[in-house]
């Protein structure tokens, strides 16, 4: 792997319309250290909003927009970005998610760059949900945290139902991608670690 990480980006996005501008603004704002994003690749899939028409208004060449027909469901669109990526390492996010800050994606690739004999092969960025303001909006935060605490406990974190607890920024190893394939009817992230530990 070379000094300097060759990152792409993939986004699967069904009707994202809401959201998928101000996540594209926050990835190209990223602080590029020790990285390069060299393409943006953002899957519509099947979307009737404005989702394409405000990934096209970006004009960038670093974004490829696939805007796919027909909604396929996310590990179908995610299976085409990991045909299509070029790079060293393939950070997927989800096109509701919003980096915390300018230094989100060098955070999650420090590993990588520490570990250049290739020994990580996925990298997870904690997932946080906006402040609560409803009664109910309070009472699912306090839930989802006491879960997170019971899963990061559990097993010292390394289990199931930790990596797929919210996680909406995960960065892979190309050694890893290119024994990876989702099947279309199980929950992708399970199936991510599942294949994560028979690989070893």
């Amino acid at each position: 792997m070379s000094e300097i990480l060759n990152v792409s980006i993939g986004i699967p996005a069904y009707n994202e319309g809401a959201n998928i501008g101000k996540l594209i603004s926050s990835l190209l704002a990223q602080k590029q250290i020790g990285f390069r994003v060299s393409e943006i690749l953002v899957m519509a899939d099947g979307c009737n909003d404005k989702t394409i028409e405000i990934v096209k208004s970006f004009n960038n060449p670093l974004i490829h927009l696939h805007p796919g027909n027909k909604r396929k469901g996310q590990q179908y669109r995610q299976n085409q970005i990991l045909k299509l990526y070029k790079s060293d390492i393939l950070v997927l996010v989800e096109a509701d998610t919003l980096p915390r800050n300018e230094y989100c994606l060098s955070e999650v690739l420090i590993p990588f760059q520490r570990n250049s004999n290739e020994n990580i092969a996925v990298v997870v960025g904690e997932s946080w949900p906006i402040s609560p303001s409803t009664f109910f909006e309070k009472i699912l935060h306090q839930n989802t945290q006491i879960q997170r605490k019971i899963l990061e406990r559990y097993n010292h974190g390394n289990n199931l139902y930790l990596l797929c607890a919210g996680h909406s920024l995960r960065a892979f190893h190309r050694n890893f991608t290119d024994r990876l394939k989702w099947p279309l009817d199980v929950p992708e992230d399970a199936y991510a670690y599942l294949k994560l530990k028979e690989l070893g």
